[in-house]
């Protein structure tokens, strides 16, 4: 077991990304990402909420057309995206599979994100919640 770690490091660093500097990114993003959280509930108006809330929220509390709420989203998707991105940035001589399944993960991640948003909503994310 040891050397097949030993063999995935220094392969990865023949790409030129370190695993320290990607674990430290991932672990440094968790504080951005959940920030872009706390800035969606609170440009929702959404003060308090207790862990079982969090956990099953009702995404129809949410509004999208709120400048902090935007902010918010895109805090957490782009924390969410910079330890992957930092393979695409930084990497070098990567092999075509790495930069596909980088941007696959990438791509679907923020499309489930989205849909997930939608779907939770109701179709409430189309329509401003100012006009009635």
């Amino acid at each position: 077991m040891k050397e097949i770690i030993l063999q995935l490091y220094q392969q990865v660093l023949k790409w030129n990304v370190n695993p320290i500097i990607f674990i430290c990114i991932y672990l440094f993003s968790f504080l951005p990402f959940y920030s872009g959280i706390f800035l969606i509930l609170k440009g929702s108006n959404i003060d308090r909420i207790t862990f079982r809330e969090f956990r099953h929220f009702d995404f129809s509390k949410i509004s999208i057309f709120n400048s902090m709420t935007i902010s918010g989203l895109l805090v957490n998707r782009l924390a969410w995206a910079l330890p992957y991105l930092y393979i695409e940035i930084f990497g070098s001589n990567l092999p075509v599979s790495i930069h596909l399944a980088v941007w696959i993960w990438l791509i679907l991640g923020i499309g489930f994100f989205i849909n997930r948003l939608r779907q939770k909503s109701g179709g409430v994310a189309h329509a401003d919640p100012r006009k009635k």
